[in-house]
C-alpha cells in the first residue's frame, strides 16, 4: 500500500499540468463535437465527446481514435485544449476521435479520505487501473454499438492515452490478449483494437506470479513514445514486492518475437513529460503509425532513438507543452471565506456544472453551474509582460438560481487576461436548485438549455423557491461575496501585479444586478473603481453617492427602453449627471445572454469597446 500511495504522489505531480479540472476551460475545435454517456457507475453518467467532421462523412466507414487523459486516477477529465488541436488533425484526415472520461480509482475528497473503495482484497493500484480499464471497455462496446449512427469502422478503433491513460490503454490490451474476466465481460466476442498509442504507458500488474508477460494471442500494433529516463512509468521493467511493469523497452521485444508491428519512439534522457509532448510535437509520429501500419497494413517494426543535448525533461521541455499565455491556463481557485459562507453554514446542497445545448446557436453547448454554497474567485492572469494593471471582478449571471457559466464567466475573463487585464470570474452563492443530480440535471436542460419549461419545470421552480426560502437564501449573499472579492483582490494587489485604483467589477444579467448594488453600498476595500453592466436586470436610477466609471451593453430594446428589467435609459440618464465617464452600447442583433462567443458575431465587439472605455478613463497602464 505504501508504494502505491508513492507512485500515486510522484504521477499526481508529474502530470499535474495535464491533469484538468471537471471544468471549466474553454476548447476551440474545428471539428463538431457530440457529447454523449456511455455508461452509469454507482447512479453517476461517464461521459465522453465524440469530435468529427461532419462534412467528411462518406460511406467509407471511418477510423476512431480513443483518448484517456492522465493525472494518476487521481484527477483529470477528458476536456483539455492541448488535446484539441491533434483531435482537429485527426479529424480532417477523416478519423472520429474520442475523449473519454473514466472513474478516478486514487481521487480523494477535501478531508483526504479516499472517494473509491476497493473490494475486500483488491490491491488498490490494480484496481484504480481496473476501474480504468473497464469504463475504456464501455466507451468502445458504445461505440461499437452505435457505429452506424456514427458511420465508424468497430475493425479500425485505436485507443491512446497519457500515464495514467496510457497505463490503462497498454492494460485493456493485455488483458484482451490473456482471456481476462474485464474483457469478455465488457467486449464482444473476439473483438480486438487496431492499435495502441501509449504516451508514457506501461503494463502494471500486482499478480505474485506477474513476474513477466504473458501473452495469450498476438496483441495489436503499438506505437510508444517514453523518455528513457522516465522516474515515474517504466520505460523497461519495474519489479517490487507489490507490483510489476513492464514498459516499451520490454513489451517491443515481445512483439518483435510475436512478428507484430510496433514503432518505439525512445527519447534518451527524457523523463515524463513525454506524456504530453506527443499531443503537440509528434503528430508525424503518430501520423505514420495510423497511416502505415493501422490503415495500410504494413508490418513495420522501427526502434528510433532520440538523443539531443537538450533531453525531453520537464525542465527543457515543459513550457512548450503549453506556450499559451498565463491567461489561456487553468485559473488558480480562491475560497472566499475560510470555513463556510457566513449565512449559509448550514447549507448541505451538492454544487454540479452541467453542460447543455443552447437555443442561441445551433450546435452550441453551454454550461451552467448549480447549487453554489462555496464561493470562490478564479483568476485568469495575463501573460508577463502584457499587465495593465487593471483587474476586474466577472460576475455570470443565471437569475440567482445557477451560474451562466461559459459566456459570461471564463470566456471574458480569458478575453480580459489575454489582453492584460487580471480577471477573476466570482463563483457566488446561488439558490437551491436541486436535491440530487438528476433534479438538478432537468433544472438545467429546462431552464437554460434548449428543452423548455414545462410543467414538472414549474414544480420544481416552485419547490425549490420554497427550500431557499427555508434555508434563508437571500440575493444580498451574493451581493457580499462580491464585496468580498473586491477586498481580497485588493488586499492583494502586489501579488497578483494589479493597481488597488484600478480594480473594478463587470457583470451579466443578475451578474449586473450584483455590480449595481456593490456601486450603492460599500466600504473603501470593497469600492470598485469602474462598473460593467450587460444587459443587467433588478436595477433602478438611484446613482451611488461616489459614484464611478460606468459602462453599459445590451440588445437594442433592452438599452432603448423601460422593462421588466429595469430602465436603463433613466439610469443613464441619472448617471449623466455626476459627470463620470459613462457610455451606452445597443446591439440590434444582440440578445439577453449573449455574453461573449468567438463566433464572429458582431456583439462581441463589446470587450474591445470595454478595453478602449477603460483606457480612455485612464485606467490601463499601457
Amino acid at each position: 500500500m505504501k508504494k502505491f500511495l508513492i507512485l500515486s504522489a510522484v504521477l499526481v505531480m508529474a502530470l499535474s499540468v495535464n491533469a484538468q479540472p471537471r471544468r471549466p476551460v474553454e476548447i476551440v475545435s474545428k471539428a463538431g463535437k457530440t457529447t454523449v454517456e456511455f455508461v452509469v457507475r454507482d447512479g453517476k453518467p461517464v461521459l465522453m465527446d465524440i469530435y468529427q467532421y461532419n462534412s467528411r462523412k462518406t460511406e467509407e466507414k471511418r477510423p476512431v481514435f480513443i483518448y484517456s487523459f492522465g493525472g494518476a486516477w487521481a484527477m483529470g477529465s477528458r476536456v483539455d485544449p492541448l488535446c484539441n488541436p491533434l483531435y482537429d488533425h485527426l479529424c480532417e484526415k477523416g478519423w472520429v476521435c474520442v475523449a473519454i472520461d473514466y472513474r478516478l480509482g486514487s481521487a480523494r475528497g477535501r478531508d483526504g479520505k479516499p472517494l473509491v473503495t476497493p473490494p475486500e482484497g483488491y490491491n488498490p493500484f490494480q484496481y484504480s487501473i481496473d476501474i480504468g480499464v473497464e469504463d475504456l471497455y464501455a466507451a468502445t462496446a458504445w461505440l461499437i454499438a452505435h457505429a452506424e449512427e456514427y458511420n465508424i469502422d468497430p475493425d479500425k478503433i485505436v485507443i491512446s492515452g497519457s500515464s495514467a491513460g496510457a497505463i490503462n490503454s497498454m492494460n485493456a490490451e493485455y488483458y484482451i490478449s490473456t482471456g481476462h474476466r474485464l474483457a469478455k465481460e465488457n467486449l464482444p466476442a473476439g473483438f480486438n483494437y487496431a492499435g495502441v498509442v501509449p504516451m508514457a504507458g506501461a503494463v502494471y500488474l500486482t499478480g505474485e506470479n506477474d513476474t513477466e508477460l504473458r501473452w495469450g494471442g498476438k496483441p495489436c500494433p503499438m506505437c510508444f513514445f517514453h523518455g528513457a529516463a522516465d522516474p515515474t512509468v517504466t520505460f523497461d521493467v519495474e519489479s517490487g514486492p507489490t507490483r510489476h511493469g513492464f514498459g516499451p523497452a520490454y513489451i517491443s521485444k515481445q512483439l518483435d518475437e510475436m512478428d507484430v508491428p510496433y514503432m518505439l519512439n525512445e527519447y534518451a534522457g527524457g523523463d515524463h513529460v513525454m506524456a504530453l509532448l506527443p499531443l503537440k510535437w509528434f503528430w508525424n509520429e503518430i501520423d505514420s503509425f495510423l497511416d502505415r501500419v493501422v490503415l495500410g497494413g504494413q508490418n513495420v517494426k522501427v526502434h528510433a532513438v532520440e538523443s539531443s543535448p537538450k533531453p525531453r525533461t520537464d525542465a527543457n521541455w515543459l513550457a512548450t507543452v503549453r506556450s499559451a499565455p498565463r491567461a489561456s491556463a487553468q485559473p488558480e481557485k480562491i475560497r472566499l471565506y475560510e470555513g463556510k459562507a457566513p449565512g449559509s453554514e448550514n447549507w448541505t446542497q451538492q454544487e454540479y456544472l452541467f453542460e447543455y445545448t443552447t437555443s442561441f446557436n445551433p450546435g452550441e453547448v453551454g454550461e451552467c453551474i448549480l447549487n453554489v454554497v462555496d464561493p470562490e474567485l478564479w483568476a485568469y492572469l495575463p501573460a508577463a509582460g502584457t499587465e495593465t494593471g487593471a483587474a476586474v471582478v466577472v460576475c455570470p449571471g443565471g437569475g440567482f438560481t445557477a451560474l451562466s457559466w461559459h459566456q459570461e464567466g471564463p470566456n471574458v475573463a480569458k478575453w480580459l487576461a489575454a489582453h492584460g487585464i487580471a480577471a477573476f470570474v466570482l463563483k457566488y452563492r446561488t439558490a437551491f436548485s436541486g436535491g440530487d443530480y438528476e433534479e438538478a440535471k432537468y433544472v438545467a436542460d429546462h431552464s437554460y438549455g434548449n428543452q423548455g419549461r414545462d410543467a414538472r419545470m414549474r414544480e420544481l421552480t416552485e419547490k425549490h423557491a420554497k427550500i431557499a426560502e427555508e434555508q434563508g437564501y437571500d440575493r444580498k449573499m451574493a451581493w457580499d461575496d462580491a464585496r468580498v472579492a473586491i477586498s481580497y483582490i485588493r488586499s492583494n494587489a502586489d501579488k497578483y501585479g494589479v493597481n488597488p485604483k484600478a480594480i473594478g467589477i463587470i457583470g451579466f444579467s443578475a451578474g449586473g444586478n450584483i455590480v449595481y448594488h456593490v456601486a450603492l453600498d460599500h466600504d473603501e476595500m470593497s469600492r470598485p473603481d469602474f462598473l460593467g453592466m450587460i444587459y443587467p436586470a433588478w436595477f433602478e436610477d438611484q446613482v451611488p453617492d461616489d459614484p464611478m466609471p460606468l459602462f453599459i451593453a445590451a440588445s437594442t430594446g433592452e438599452a432603448s427602453s423601460a422593462n421588466g428589467f429595469g430602465d436603463m435609459p433613466a439610469l443613464y440618464n441619472a448617471w449623466n449627471k455626476t459627470r463620470q465617464p459613462l457610455e451606452i452600447h445597443s446591439f440590434t442583433r444582440g440578445f439577453h445572454g449573449f455574453g461573449y462567443r468567438e463566433n464572429g458575431q458582431s456583439v462581441n465587439i463589446w470587450t474591445t469597446l470595454f478595453y478602449d472605455f477603460l483606457d480612455n478613463c485612464k485606467l490601463l497602464n499601457r
